[in-house]
This record gives structure tokens, sequence and C-alpha cells, in this order.
């Protein structure tokens, strides 16, 4: 895949970041490539100059996708991933928003956490949106002003930018039984959490609400190889693939992408792999239907947190 005109493409940079990563924790790499990026063949690329790992003091904010917060006693995003890289010294925490709100409803919310966070740590933060929170994190940047200087970067972490065709002719019973199914300890929703992330609205949210100038914008994607797909996304992966080929199985690759934004990875996971610890979690749900859910989520999150802490290539 090559990056939209309008993107830095820092794939390579990135990858010799992840790819250090790896062989300082001796982890050892799997058969197929965990990213997707030119000049990396299957093989472990060669050493490169090492960088001193030195957690910044930076707080970095995860913003959860559609239902994440109606399921964060069963599997919460990027929760091993925190576990680990918090012990290591990086300031992670999760941005809780309604799992089946709206993203307006959901930016007032993630408005607050953001400002506590910054008023706290006396520093803007840095916001990883995985999914749908990124569309939720762009309505808070183009509804709340007073946010622009708290934030330092934005991550689309497959996240729902331009929109996903999946959105665009969702049955009405599945919309009702989203916003009134009863899930204790969350309220009901307000019926536009799949109707915000259509093509035709992100479109002409995006138009309407530019960027402010001021952030360092970021996007990590995932076009997984078929093989890298488990079994309860592949109907999805095969109807986006149908319009696209290079999809997670959720959201296509180039709508996942952030305007003006640093490409970092592609990567070979797909839609939950690449957030959800079901694996680790849940094995006997991950050997029925999320039979590809390994990653090195960790890895990933740590390339991204101290790329992020490093001045934007040239």
């Amino acid at each position: 895949m090559q990056p939209a005109p309008y993107l830095t493409d820092s794939r390579v940079c990135f990858a010799h970041r992840f790819y250090q990563l790896l062989e300082i924790k001796q982890l050892k790499l799997k058969a197929e490539p965990l990213l997707l990026a030119p000049e990396l063949s299957f093989e472990k690329p060669a050493a490169y100059t090492p960088y001193t790992i030195e957690p910044p003091d930076t707080v970095t904010l995860v913003i959860p996708g559609l239902l994440g917060n109606s399921i964060r006693s069963i599997v919460a995003p990027l929760m091993c991933a925190r576990e680990r890289l918090t012990v290591d010294g990086y300031q992670l925490e999760v941005a809780w928003v309604s799992g089946r709100s709206g993203c307006d409803h959901n930016a007032k919310a993630l408005r607050r956490s953001v400002l506590e966070n910054a008023d706290r740590s006396g520093q803007p933060v840095n916001l990883i949106a995985y999914s749908k929170g990124c569309a939720d994190a762009l309505h808070m940047l183009g509804n709340h002003e007073d946010t622009h200087d708290s934030v330092a970067s934005l991550v689309s972490y497959c996240g729902v930018v331009h929109g996903t065709p999946l959105a665009n002719s969702v049955p009405k019973w599945l919309n009702t039984t989203l916003r009134y199914l009863p899930i204790p300890g969350e309220s009901f929703g307000d019926g536009r959490a799949i109707a915000d992330l259509s093509t035709v609205f992100r479109s002409k949210w995006l138009l309407d609400h530019p960027l402010p100038a001021n952030l360092r914008l970021a996007s990590i994607v995932a076009t997984p190889t078929p093989d890298r797909v488990s079994r309860v996304l592949r109907a999805s992966y095969r109807k986006l693939a149908s319009t696209d080929k290079h999809n997670d199985s959720q959201v296509i690759d180039r709508d996942a992408m952030l305007p003006d934004s640093e490409l970092l990875a592609v990567v070979n996971a797909d839609h939950w792999a690449i957030a959800l610890p079901i694996a680790e979690r849940h094995r006997l749900l991950a050997n029925l239907l999320v039979d590809k859910n390994e990653f090195p989520r960790d890895l990933l999150i740590q390339a991204t947190i101290d790329h992020l802490n490093t001045p934007i290539p040239a």
C-alpha cells in the first residue's frame, strides 16, 4: 500500500524503532512480518543504532472504541500493554467514554479527561485513539477549542476517521439493541454511535471542522493478510474487501488515516488484534472465534510513544 500524497511516510523509521524493541526485549519474531513497510522483508532487519529508552513524563490517554466501556470488565483496550508499560515507567490511562453514544456526547466527557490530565501533569497529553475513539477525539477538538493547547498529539490507531462502509447500512434493530440493551454500569445510548461512523457523515464533518494546526498527527493502520484475520471477523473483512482489500475487518486503511499526518505503520493484524488482549484474557474464546489475536501490542504502543517524544523526521 502506498501512503496518500498528503501523508508523511515515517514507516521505515518507525519500523526500525519497533524491531529494536523486539531485539532489546529478546522477543521472537513470527514467520510473517508484523509490520508491512517498504524496504523491510520477512526477515528481522539488520541491527540499527540502538536508542536509549527513557519513558517520557508525558501522559498518554487511550480512547476506546465502540462498546469499549460496555465490555471493559471483560477486555479493556490495550489492557495488558498498559499494565506492562506502566511498570516500565510510562504514564498510560484510558479516557473512558460511553461505548454506545455518539461522538458529540463523548466529546464532552473526553474534554474533561484531557483538561484534568493536562492540568495535573502540567503539560499537553498524547491521545492514542482506537477505532470509534478517534472520531470521538476529532469531535472533541472540533467542538471544544479550549482543549487545543492541552493536546500535544493525536494518533489514529485503526481509527474511524473518514468513516466505514460497515456503518452505511445498519439494520434498525441493531441500532435499537445497541442503544437500549441493558448493560450493568452504563446508561442507554443516544442513537448516534453507529450513525456518526458512516462515510457520508464523517466526510462532511471533516470538511466542516479542520484540525488544529498545533497538533502532531499520526496514523497507524492495519491491513492483515487473510490468514491473520480471526474467524469472527472474516465476514466483515470479506465485505469490506469487496470495496477495498486493504482493510482490517472494520475500516479501510485510507479511511483510518488522519489528514496531513505521519503514517507510522501498516500492521499485519486485524482490528481486534491490534488493541484487544483477548488471547491473554480469554483463551477459550481465542481458540474458538478470535484465533488470530496474538500481537505485541505493548511494543507497538511503546514505539508510538517514543516516536512522539522525538522530533518529526525531516
